[in-house]
């Protein structure tokens, strides 16, 4: 069991915190606590809990404290804990599910994550060019987000085992060890269907937000002009 547990609170208004509770420390008079890797607390905290109220939006959020003696050294930390929508929280467990791993790796919370923006930093890339971030996506594009993450976890992989790759040879023998060749194979076929997907989804999507149908319901004013001398404004 993590000795750090993270919630979400409501806060009046649109305002999140995120409630921070931990196991106390052996030898620790003080905390200190960090998210995304840089200290929040400001002076050390006594309690063992600590709220953090968000003045921005963030996709996740990483979470750790560190346990202070008397002197103010830190003797101590918790695990990273990994604080994430529910939504990027299912693509996580989908991810994981898809990834076909020749040599069984094991693959982190923190990968997938980066995998996962990089899959919907592409997708954002097809013409018409959007800005949509990871969780509040449109649900049609998931299982495509999904490839181009696949495909970016394997072309990254493929180059974490170059450097296991190795060659000898001599007159009589020749041993070499390839370890990054299904790796490729399985990013370019990914990255062959994420192509062909995400240009036919963005021009369908397209064609929801701005056909007949989407100007009857689009809050927005839309001006439609003719050859003729008439126009028509819709509101």
């Amino acid at each position: 069991m993590n000795s750090l547990t993270v919630t979400y609170v409501d806060l009046p208004g649109d305002q999140k915190a995120v409630q921070l509770t931990w196991f106390l420390m052996a030898g620790a008079v003080s905390y200190n606590i960090y998210r995304n890797g840089a200290c929040i607390s400001g002076l050390p905290i006594v309690a063992n809990t600590y709220t953090d109220t968000l003045s921005s939006q963030f996709k996740y959020l990483y979470y750790q404290v560190a346990g202070l003696d008397g002197a103010g050294t830190e003797i101590g930390r918790t695990p990273i804990v990994i604080n994430v929508d529910a939504n990027t929280e299912y693509l996580c467990g989908e991810l994981r599910r898809l990834l076909k791993d020749p040599h069984k790796r094991r693959w982190s919370d923190e990968e997938l994550i980066t995998y996962l923006d990089q899959g919907m930093w592409m997708m954002n890339g097809f013409p018409p060019f959007t800005a949509y971030p990871l969780e509040v996506m449109p649900d049609s594009w998931r299982g495509l987000v999904l490839l181009g993450a696949q495909s970016a976890a394997y072309m990254a992989q493929a180059g974490y085992e170059i450097a296991k790759e190795f060659t000898y040879s001599d007159m009589s023998l020749s041993i070499g060890i390839e370890r990054s060749q299904k790796y490729n194979a399985l990013a370019s076929a990914t990255m062959q269907s994420f192509s062909t997907g995400g240009t036919a989804m963005k021009k369908a999507w397209l064609l929801m937000v701005t056909g007949p149908a989407a100007l009857l319901t689009n809050p927005l004013a839309f001006k439609i002009r003719t050859f003729s001398p008439m126009q028509w404004r819709i509101r």
